[in-house]
């Protein structure tokens, strides 16, 4: 299906010489990158600095990050292809994104339990037949 648009995300991980200047300058390569592909930004998380369980390029220290976007599909190959391409990356991984379906609520039908709550006299009075009982049972 040509033109379709699809939703896709983007995880990423930068070296960390750059520091935090550094990684939010490549991410605002990348999402140069997804808007000169004609893809819509949906949501990103921002990078954030990472200890790896392994290493990758001499380093256990990596700065994760992602972005989800709607784009054509044809338009991916490209992206993809330019992804590959920089050398401020140390892997990145392409997936297509099923956005979460929006939940709706109905409203929960009162159940017998659940009555109005008494009024203030009609507690006073259920208090004050207590409490006579009690001192005539004291007394």
């Amino acid at each position: 299906m040509i033109g379709e648009s699809k939703y896709y995300e983007i995880s990423y991980l930068i070296r960390p010489t750059g520091g935090e200047e550094g990684a939010i300058t490549i991410e605002n390569s990348l999402r140069d990158l997804l808007a000169g592909a004609g893809a819509i930004l949906e949501s990103w998380d921002s990078p954030k600095s990472r200890t790896l369980s392994y290493e990758m390029n001499k380093s256990r220290d990596a700065v994760f990050g992602a972005l989800r976007f709607n784009a054509k599909s044809e338009e991916i190959a490209t992206i993809e292809e330019q992804l590959r391409e920089r050398k401020d990356l140390v892997r990145f991984m392409l997936l297509e994104w099923k956005k979460a379906p929006t939940r709706t609520f109905r409203a929960r039908k009162p159940t017998e339990k659940e009555t109005p709550a008494e009024s203030e006299e009609a507690i006073d009075e259920k208090l004050d037949e207590i409490l006579k009982t009690e001192l005539q049972s004291q007394s």
